[in-house]
């Protein structure tokens, strides 16, 4: 079949130049500098690998094609990228876990000396770093006398009995908590007489501290070196047209034997419409809500020959329909050399915007009999809803993307069960 061959080599062709661009090491470049052991400062470019942990190594480039140098913490003394600052240092550690179901019943310290990078939240007169090492514990530290002091937190188990539990055979379990961070972070803020009421409900954490540390530089009025910005969501908006080709499917019992067994060819359409992108602000800015308004639309004609008390007859049928259709998808992207590869996947919820539904049986006999007109789907479903995924690649404000889409259809019958297929080729400009 024509359009399946098209449709196969438009396939083979995006998912060619995808592969071929992940066959390249990810890498992500961008402007920064490192300020080495004898405080000289090189600018250049630091390869932004910002994951779930601090980092523990980092790749440097003076410019874009000179070779890759990597420096450890004790290689350099600090390194800067886009609105992060991260100094290195060796620091104890507290490792035990936070999480309910995996406390230990210990209250002592379970420390560990780590040789990191920390990111620095607030420096200054006072300064605050976090450290969240490779098993997702994390650790804030302040800045006394040059030297990196842990502010200590430690959540351990307690197994409790009382008077009921004893006669039950049964122990109560709950947790308790070393919070001597609070009168650490008191008496190293203590020129701030009104932190009082912010060290009541203050809470372990980077959004908690953070407040603290801002309260504090609005009470003294000293001024901050640097302060850590929470990153903006970015909004990207474009346009995207291209082709689509449907594909419908019918099941049932006998009803309407002319849809579930009748022959049709696929429906190869334009498509057009408006995108929105909401970048979330968080690992790299990877992950993004991404919201389409589209317009889609497809037109089958068939028929089908059968027989009634052995009198013959065909039936030919005329569907069309126009969507307007609201997409909303998770994405993610992978950011490889100079472009971006993205996978995404969601729902699609269709509106009928205009519909052709018909069907005319004719009588095969030489007896003149009446023809038979009526819709070929009595009552079709106004709003299709169905889930979409795809991937594509992107490069400056242009995107080629190939999606896949499963809907319902338009039949809201029990006995008569639609499907539709769809597969775009879009090709997207973001302003």
């Amino acid at each position: 079949m024509l359009t399946k061959e098209i449709l196969k080599r438009t396939l083979l062709f995006v998912m060619g130049i995808i592969f071929s661009q992940m066959s390249f090491s990810q890498e992500n470049f961008v402007p920064g500098y490192v300020v080495k052991n004898n405080n000289d400062t090189v600018f250049g470019f630091v390869d932004y690998q910002n994951r779930r942990h601090n980092p523990d190594v980092v790749h440097f480039r003076e410019t874009p094609g000179d070779a890759t140098v990597s420096f450890r913490p004790l290689d350099i003394r600090e390194f800067r990228i886009e609105d992060e600052i991260y100094e290195s240092a060796i620091v104890e550690a507290e490792i035990s876990s936070t999480l309910t179901d995996q406390l230990e019943s210990d209250p002592r310290l379970t420390m560990r000396v780590d040789t990191t990078f920390l990111q620095t939240l607030f420096r200054g007169e006072k300064s605050l770093y976090y450290y969240r090492n490779a098993g997702g514990r994390e650790n804030f530290y302040i800045k006394q006398d040059g030297a990196f002091e842990l502010l200590v937190y430690r959540r351990y188990r307690v197994v409790r009995e009382d008077n009921r539990a004893v006669r039950d055979n049964k122990s109560l379990i709950s947790s308790r908590e070393n919070n001597r961070y609070i009168g650490q972070l008191a008496h190293y803020l203590s020129d701030c007489t009104t932190l009082s009421g912010q060290m009541t409900n203050l809470s372990y954490n980077r959004k908690s501290l953070s407040r603290l540390f801002q309260h504090y530089y609005e009470c003294t009025a000293a001024p901050v070196e640097f302060q850590i910005e929470r990153t903006p969501l970015k909004v990207n908006f474009g346009v995207l047209a291209g082709g689509t080709v449907t594909s419908l499917a019918f099941s049932g019992s006998n009803f309407r034997l002319y849809l579930v067994d009748g022959s049709y060819e696929p429906s190869i359409d334009f498509t057009a419409g408006l995108f929105l992108d909401l970048i979330i602000p968080i690992s790299q800015q990877r992950w993004s809500i991404y919201n389409e308004l589209l317009f889609a639309s497809y037109h089958f004609k068939g028929s089908y020959e059968g027989s009634v008390n052995q009198v013959p007859y065909r039936t030919t049928f005329d569907l069309g329909f126009s969507y307007l259709k609201v997409n909303t998808m998770l994405r993610f992207r992978l950011p490889v050399r100079s472009v971006d590869l993205f996978f995404n996947g969601g729902i699609s919820n269709g509106f009928v915007l205009n519909s052709v539904n018909e069907s005319k049986q004719v009588f095969l006999t030489e007896i003149p009999l009446p023809d038979r007109e009526e819709p070929a789907i009595e009552e079709p479903r106004e709003y299709e809803q169905g889930f979409v995924v795809g991937t594509g690649v992107r490069r400056g404000p242009f995107s080629l993307e190939y999606r896949f889409e499963r809907g319902n259809g338009m039949s809201d019958f029990v006995s008569l069960k639609s499907v539709t297929y769809r597969h775009f080729l879009l090709l997207g400009y973001t302003f």
